[in-house]
């Protein structure tokens, strides 16, 4: 590592704070301001340097800080406070405080906008509410489905096969025609359903109204009578 001589140290030192999309502020232990880093200081705020001066004391700037973190003599890390901009926006930030031995001051702050990313993080948790919620519904209605003696099914528009409830499929595998057939055509699971069957769900996907019918089908050798319900689901 090279060491630069003091003004360089200096020079490299207040270059730095000038890139860097913090707010940066030394105070007194009253927290009175006694360094304001110029070029960033209205990188949060939307203030000039002298508005921000014209505040005096960073309590004053920032009312939701609270005055008992300058009596600490360790460091504070990440405090997440809202604050109110020059033209009224609300914004999130991270504070960090730091006691120091300086001339210049006694404890330095440094602010971090971190406003998009708990825009982001609220959003996220706000789908994840959502999916729990979903999650929730889906497991009592699929247990309410399970629940019902009469066998349902749902498909899609290609005829296959999306959703059974247990009555369904037990009567399916009661009668050897399959256990794993979600996803299958309808058609092909059940080889006994006439083309009139298809032409039923047809209508119904087109009319978009409730179809009630009576059936006899023939089950490995035996007839079999139903009373079917084919009901649009809409979207």
């Amino acid at each position: 590592m090279t060491d630069f001589p003091m003004d360089t140290q200096l020079d490299l030192h207040t270059s730095i704070l000038n890139e860097i999309s913090d707010a940066v502020y030394l105070t007194d232990k009253k927290g009175n301001f006694t360094f304001i880093c110029r070029k960033n200081v209205d990188v949060i705020f939307g203030h000039s340097r002298a508005e921000v001066e014209s505040y005096k004391n960073i309590f004053t700037l920032i009312p939701g800080l609270d005055k008992k973190v300058l009596k600490t003599r360790h460091e504070i890390e990440n405090i997440q406070l809202e604050i109110s901009t020059k033209d009224g926006q609300t914004k999130t930030v991270l504070a960090n405080i730091k006691p120091v031995r300086m001339e210049e001051g006694e404890f330095l702050f440094t602010l971090r906008d971190i406003s998009e990313r708990k825009r982001m993080k609220d959003m996220l948790e706000a789908s994840e509410k959502r999916f729990r919620a979903l999650k929730n519904s889906e497991q009592k209605y699929r247990a309410t489905l399970d629940a019902m003696q009469d066998a349902i099914h749902v498909i899609d528009a290609d005829f296959n096969l999306i959703l059974l409830n247990e009555t369904a499929l037990l009567e399916t595998i009661g009668a050897g025609l399959g256990a794993n057939i979600l996803g299958h055509n309808l058609f092909d699971v059940y080889p006994f359903l006439s083309e009139n069957v298809r032409a039923e769900y047809q209508q119904i996907f087109e009319t978009q109204k409730v179809l009630i019918t009576e059936e006899i089908h023939g089950i490995n050798g035996k007839e079999r009578y139903s009373e079917t319900r084919k009901i649009p689901i809409v979207e």
